[in-house]
């Protein structure tokens, strides 16, 4: 068995002699190191060959500067070969935070030859090409040295906890299925009148001057319809029985706004009229009598959009969150002058702690304010999230004991498809 240290100078490029311990892998070669950047991607495409062998494989840790789209790249030319080890949620040190797979150990094997590298290097361009100070062994023997056989041991470890590439979580800067940006004034209504064909212009009666700037012409305007007693409770666009899109045409502050003096406009010759009626919104058709009302509004209702149901409208873009899911624990012992350095919860008086590893990684929408949306559980299930309503199984999108009535109509500057999110 030969061993070197690599090298006397600290900043010597590691390009060359890592590329020669790869090529040794015509059996095989297997890698945990933590970080793989565009720059390491590079260099092992040089050796895309040997990653595919069946007994290949790399192990990467989930934590930046390891670039995710570079190993697309990797994965669609070595397929199944790539994984990813999502770290671990305690013990977390204070200051720093929780575990992570943290390895830099290369071995490549040819029939009952060994090449081990094990040392500081990450596959980054500051690391391979002497920007860094780094350090590493080198080791020639064989399958039955038992230096070999711990690495490979590690390294199966590495793997055995980790996930395929295939399955990573999306990440946070390329999320799936995002919300678009709109424009729109969205109305929910029951239905209280008989419908003609279109185009029909509505009278609303807004039911009160929070929603004035939201009701300037020419705004876009989603209006959702539902049968009578349907929004008594909650609010599901899967249920209406019809959705139209049309504009703003007039807006009006009444002698009774207190933000102007104005006068009571009557559009004699409106379709139907928005109100509200034992607080939910209802479309009828136009009373003789307008009752005393501070702000007021003409909507064109011009077309069908009988897609709107598949999407969610929101009034402010959601957060994109990270939710990890805790696999077994395993118990360890800290030393009794380390715990105070950390913040695991199981922490007790004998300094034992459980190392709980991160099993799976969901990207997650979390809205903000008075939105909610579904978060995909599983198949035919659904929560929703928010500040208003706690997480809990639905009658629909929006639920409450008492329904608020700014749910009722908003300006959605967003939307997005329903059922988007992966869990």
């Amino acid at each position: 068995m030969n061993t070197r240290f690599f090298s006397s100078f600290p900043q010597k490029k590691a390009r060359t002699e890592l590329d020669k311990v790869l090529r040794e892998g015509r059996d095989g070669i297997a890698i945990a190191c933590a970080y793989v950047t565009k720059a390491g991607v590079k260099l092992l495409m040089q050796h895309a060959d040997r990653l595919r062998h069946p007994d290949s494989f790399l192990v990467v840790a989930n934590d930046d500067p390891t670039d995710f789209k570079a190993l697309t790249e990797l994965d669609r030319e070595c397929p199944d070969r790539v994984f990813v080890h999502l770290g671990y949620l305690e013990p977390r040190e204070r200051g720093v935070g929780s575990g992570l797979m943290h390895s830099k150990v290369f071995l490549a094997s040819c029939a009952d030859g060994r090449w081990l590298w094990v040392g500081s290097h990450n596959l980054t361009g500051r690391a391979t090409q002497g920007i860094n100070c780094e350090a590493a062994m080198v080791i020639e023997g064989t399958a039955s040295d038992q230096v070999m056989k711990d690495a490979c041991e590690h390294l199966q470890a590495c793997r055995a906890t980790a996930i395929p590439f295939r399955d990573r979580p999306p990440g946070s800067d390329d999320p799936p299925d995002g919300p678009n940006p709109v424009d729109v004034l969205v109305i929910h209504a029951e239905l209280d009148a008989e419908l003609c064909e279109l185009p029909w212009y509505v009278h609303l009666m807004a039911p009160d001057t929070r929603h004035d700037e939201f009701l300037l012409p020419a705004g876009d305007v989603l209006l959702f319809l539902y049968r009578p007693g349907e929004l008594a409770e909650c609010v599901d666009p899967s249920k209406a029985i019809r959705s139209c899109k049309g504009q703003i045409t007039a807006f009006n502050l009444t002698e009774h706004n207190p933000r102007a003096t104005g006068r009571t406009a009557t559009w004699p010759r409106a379709t139907f009229e928005i109100r509200q009626v034992d607080s939910v919104l209802r479309m009828s058709l136009p009373m003789s009598k307008t009752e005393r009302v501070e702000t007021q509004a003409l909507l064109a209702i011009q077309r069908d959009d009988k897609g709107a149901s598949e999407f969610l409208y929101l009034a402010s873009r959601p957060l994109y969150k990270c939710e990890k899911q805790a696999g077994t624990p395993r118990p360890t012992e800290l030393d009794g002058d380390m715990v105070a350095f950390f913040s695991a919860a199981g922490v007790d008086s004998r300094s034992c702690t459980p190392i709980v590893p991160c099993r799976s990684v969901a990207w997650q929408w979390e809205l903000q304010g008075e939105d909610v949306t579904f978060l995909k559980r599983g198949p035919g299930t659904a929560q929703t999230a928010g500040v208003r309503y706690p997480p809990k199984a639905p009658k629909g999108l929006f639920e409450g004991k008492e329904l608020e009535k700014g749910l009722l109509m908003y300006r959605a500057r967003h939307r997005m498809r329903l059922g988007c999110n992966r869990g």
